[in-house]
């Protein structure tokens, strides 16, 4: 489930038109869509899904038997609605983001906080590797007790030009996972990218 608004406006974002469109829609009508899947795994995501932490609470005390996912840009900081998720997902952003210096004291909380059930998802551009050592180096538990993903960034290239850059980007990743040696970190590709290319809404 997306969700609109977004507090940040990063030059890479794929989801641009989240930050001011969207449909006003009921707690209600949402948990009566929301019933009609077969499926009782939710993600909810956005723009930022915390700057709707009210209507999320109604929302979530509606759905008691379902498993619960969030991914934040990790700005905000919500610990009662962030506790109700199984797993968060924490993607804050990086040099190539263009969004100012990096949220380091929010950040820790969710680290100290949420260690548990967090996953950190880094969207990398090439640029931006060594922001991620000196990440590792700020945060021992990423990659060890806190699963990391490390995602390529697509710049709007073409397909083939993104199969391009996402070999080469393997490459510096498979030497930095040597370097960082730790065992829990994962290479993603912007799958949605390859799928279903500028498609809007995927």
């Amino acid at each position: 489930m997306r969700l609109a608004g977004c507090n940040l406006r990063c030059v890479t974002c794929d989801t641009a038109y989240a930050w001011k469109e969207g449909d006003e829609v009921s707690v209600q009508v949402l948990q009566e869509q929301l019933e009609t899947f077969p499926c009782r795994y939710l993600v909810v995501t956005g723009g930022e899904p915390l700057l709707q932490a009210r209507e999320m609470v109604r929302l979530l005390d509606l759905l008691p038997s379902w498993t619960l996912a969030l991914e934040t840009n990790a700005t905000l900081w919500e610990p009662e609605i962030l506790g109700r998720f199984s797993v968060v997902t924490a993607s804050p952003k990086l040099p190539s983001a263009g969004v100012g210096p990096f949220p380091y004291g929010v950040f820790s909380r969710y680290v100290e906080a949420f260690s548990s059930r967090l996953q950190v998802k880094l969207v990398v551009g090439e640029g931006d590797w060594k922001a991620v050592d000196s990440l590792l180096k700020e945060y021992p538990s990423l990659g060890i007790e806190v699963p990391l993903v490390i995602q390529p960034l697509d710049r709007g290239v073409s397909f083939s030009q993104y199969q391009g850059e996402v070999g080469n980007m393997v490459e510096t990743f498979l030497q930095r996972v040597g370097k960082w040696e730790r065992v829990d970190v994962r290479f993603l590709p912007q799958l949605h990218k390859i799928l279903w290319g500028r498609e809007r809404g995927r």
